[in-house]
């Protein structure tokens, strides 16, 4: 194991799959749950899902591992998408053909064919020359039907929150009538707090008898798991108490989990070490908190300025979370605190800030920091431009 390449175990915010994805069994098995009645025989009626968190959060990596999964076990369809790759209706119908496999498209033309007779084909498709058929408007239910005629089709459709309303529209109805026909089909959708509000907007009111998943940060014990794992089966030990103050540090936020593994990684490497001490913990964190994660709160803080919710960002960081790691608050007292420091619109700004992430929205009621060490930068940086404002006294 000594000579196991460590460099690239973790790879944060460029969409790559964890080493090892911790914390999100249970998110996993409801997932399962949800798709298993599609091949296990009898009536075939999965249940749709509807996947929400902050940004960073594992969302992507989740359904990433939900499908690989579903590959290698299961005789299905499953395929992932983004709104990039659907803007429209025949943007859909392509990316659909394109995502099978080239037997399975090979013989899905060839049945679409007989549907429109003025269907035109061209050998633009990928994988051994097999066609793709450029599908006018309206052949979505048919591709799937035909598609779900052959195996279960699963399809998750990531960043949710950005699809066009009227294909979201669309594929809520084109779902529910193809399984109220007893077709295997299943839809996911992921994306931010935002989501919910974007399947409001179809008004395709039936989405909500679905499955909605909350993805939130993880627990000091699943953050441990994924920074240590990986390292472990790459032939890594751990001296006492070394891990201890990254898993802190990562405030249970995936994303800075990949970003103190990478550091902690490039350390080792460049001391040619195999045993992870407190001194590479030391190197790591130096660099991250110099370098990248200040990078990190930098463009956050100027998103929460580009969408006007910047004054509204520091009243919940002066106000009610005086410890943001540890504090949540009722929607009343987060109102409250808006409205003390005199903004207007309140539930608009709080909408904006649940959608970017900055709270969070848990389901029971309660506002947490979506990421505490974010809160605690927007604090500071109100402190530090309320000292450079503040009049000076003459001597």
């Amino acid at each position: 194991m000594a000579g196991v390449d460590i460099s690239n175990l973790f790879d944060p915010g460029y969409g790559g799959q964890p080493p090892y994805l911790a914390g999100r069994n249970s998110e996993l098995g409801e997932l399962e749950s949800g798709a298993r009645p599609l091949y296990s025989g009898g009536a075939a009626r999965g249940r749709d899902a509807f996947i929400y968190g902050p940004r960073g959060n594992g969302k992507t990596a989740l359904l990433n591992r939900f499908l690989g999964d579903l590959r290698e076990a299961e005789d299905v369809h499953a395929i992932k998408l983004t709104p990039d790759q659907t803007p429209n209706e025949p943007a859909l119908c392509r990316a659909l053909q394109e995502a099978l496999d080239p037997a399975d498209r090979r013989g899905l033309v060839g049945r679409i064919r007989k549907l429109e007779a003025n269907f035109s084909l061209m050998g633009a498709g990928a994988g051994a020359g097999v066609e793709v058929a450029p599908a006018p408007s309206g052949l979505v239910p048919d591709i799937l039907r035909e598609a779900a005629r052959a195996r279960p089709l699963i399809l998750a459709i990531d960043e949710a929150h950005t699809l066009d309303l009227g294909l979201g529209r669309h594929l809520l109805n084109t779902f529910q009538n193809l399984r109220g026909d007893g077709y295997p089909v299943l839809l996911i959708m992921a994306g931010t707090p935002g989501l919910k509000q974007r399947l409001s907007d179809t008004k395709a009111s039936f989405w909500d008898r679905g499955l909605k998943m909350a993805v939130n940060r993880l627990d000091d014990a699943s953050v441990r798991d994924a920074l240590v794992q990986p390292l472990r089966g790459a032939g890594v030990t751990f001296a006492r108490g070394a891990v201890g103050p990254i898993v802190e540090e990562c405030n249970g936020y995936p994303f800075f989990v990949q970003l103190y593994g990478r550091a902690l990684t490039r350390e080792l490497i460049k001391t040619d070490a195999r045993c992870v001490t407190p001194s590479h913990v030391e190197g790591a964190t130096r660099k991250v908190e110099q370098l990248e994660r200040e990078e990190y709160y930098n463009g956050r803080w100027e998103e929460l300025k580009r969408h006007g919710v910047l004054d509204a960002a520091e009243a919940l960081a002066r106000g009610p979370y005086c410890d943001p790691a540890t504090e949540s608050c009722r929607l009343y007292e987060v109102e409250a605190s808006l409205e003390k420091a005199g903004l207007k619109n309140v539930q608009d700004a709080i909408d904006v800030m649940v959608d970017l992430g900055y709270v969070w929205n848990t389901g029971r009621g309660q506002y947490e920091a979506g990421i505490p060490s974010l809160m605690r930068y927007v604090r500071r940086e109100a402190k530090s431009r309320d000292r450079a404002q503040a009049p000076r006294t003459r001597e």
